[in-house]
């Protein structure tokens, strides 16, 4: 019998998916964060081999990033940059492929079986049952799809445990979807109606380095190298100021160490060999409004006048995208006013994936940082037919 569990236990593995949600130079801290967690997984013993690692790698050659070849995600500037560790990137992010990946369809995901731990990590932008990906790579992500995919996972057998973590805006609002799942975890940077925020401003980069979230999960699991779940949860609740982190799913699991998933520190303290990443005053801006302000900043103070233009220019571009989308879904609205009532409430979550992506069909690419103005769709989804939303947006577009 012994001789059998020694077996199983040599057998068990680790796999990791992380998911940096965006692209573009704005938007930095994702990748960052992300390359971050790749470096500090295979520090603590995972296999390369088993980490999914998305990002759209665009940063380092980025025009507007004076540090070539570097991806940072703390003040010292240690390069977290590990190209070999990237197995998708750039078109090859969306959400059917990540969907497949969970899945084990795809040509580069999970393996994983019913004897190993999993850990997923998404990062980027989001709203209520939603989750963004690059710009120009299609369909946002849907819980409903989310939850789909990690249950196709459970029922053939791809995790002994699963842990969830997503650091995005309106993240709460997946917990619901996502729990539904046996013996899964998952952790949420915010609450299902609030933002989070970016953390750690390099004055030298013009650029967040990482998340408000973020920044604390991690120093957090490497201070507590033997905590819980659930201990490393009520740590980063107590720290953090911009969000209120949730966390929901199998109550059984959140005693499990977090090493389950995050792997084991046999060597120097991955994050603490450095100063810490969060300081403690620094400027945290919910995510949302991060583009916004850092163009802001550059277009007031940046030395060169070419960057300073560059960047009123894009300013005026992203108000008058939100003022176009803002004034497409009062009219879409409007237009449903004079319906008379379908209330729907059991096809609810359907209903509004399938309305996104008429819209996102009829209407082009929708910016991350405008997502907030598609949250009316879920009251129409209650309230009227399919049909009758379907037209009042071919009647507005």
């Amino acid at each position: 019998m012994f001789f059998i569990f020694l077996i199983g236990a040599a057998i068990a593995q680790k796999w990791a998916v992380l998911i940096a949600g965006s692209n573009t130079f704005n938007n930095y801290r994702h990748q960052a964060d992300i390359a971050t967690i790749a470096n500090m997984l295979v520090k603590r013993g995972y296999n390369p081999q088993n980490i999914i690692n998305m990002q759209y790698n665009d940063l380092v050659n980025d025009p507007e990033n004076i540090f070539k070849g570097a991806l940072y995600h703390n003040l010292d500037h240690e390069n977290m940059y590990n190209e070999s560790l990237i197995t998708h990137q750039g078109n090859e992010i969306t959400a059917e492929n990540i969907y497949n990946i969970l899945k084990g369809k795809a040509q580069i995901s999970l393996k994983s079986t019913d004897e190993d731990d999993v850990l997923i990590y998404y990062d980027d932008h989001g709203d209520v049952s939603l989750l963004g990906i690059p710009d120009g790579n299609g369909q946002p992500i849907f819980a409903l799809d989310l939850q789909k995919a990690i249950q196709e996972m459970y029922d053939k057998k791809m995790f002994k445990n699963l842990l969830f973590v997503i650091e995005a805006c309106e993240s709460g609002s997946i917990i619901p979807f996502i729990k539904k799942v046996p013996n899964t975890v998952i952790i949420t940077a915010s609450g299902p109606s609030e933002p989070s925020s970016s953390a750690i401003y390099d004055e030298q980069l013009d650029n967040f380095l990482s998340n408000e979230f973020t920044a604390n999960f991690l120093d957090a699991i490497d201070e507590n190298p033997s905590g819980t779940i659930i201990d490393i949860f009520q740590i980063v609740l107590k720290r953090i100021s911009k969000s209120t982190p949730h966390i929901g799913g199998t109550e059984s699991l959140y005693n499990l160490p977090i090493s389950q998933f995050f792997g084991i520190n046999s060597q120097n303290n991955f994050r603490n060999a450095i100063k810490k990443r969060t300081p403690a005053n620094g400027i945290m801006i919910p995510q949302r409004q991060t583009r916004k302000f850092i163009l802001e900043k550059l277009a007031k103070s940046h030395k060169s006048e070419a960057v300073r233009q560059k960047s009123s220019i894009e300013l005026l571009k992203i108000a008058e995208e939100r003022e176009k989308l803002l004034k497409t879904m009062m009219c879409i609205q409007s237009n449903l006013l004079t319906q008379n009532c379908h209330w729907d409430h059991v096809n609810k979550d359907e209903n509004f994936r399938e309305i996104i992506k008429y819209f996102f069909t009829k209407y082009g690419n929708v910016s991350q940082d405008d997502y907030d103005l598609l949250s009316p769709f879920h009251q129409l989804c209650y309230q009227y037919s399919m049909i009758q939303i379907k037209h009042s947006i071919d009647s507005t577009i």
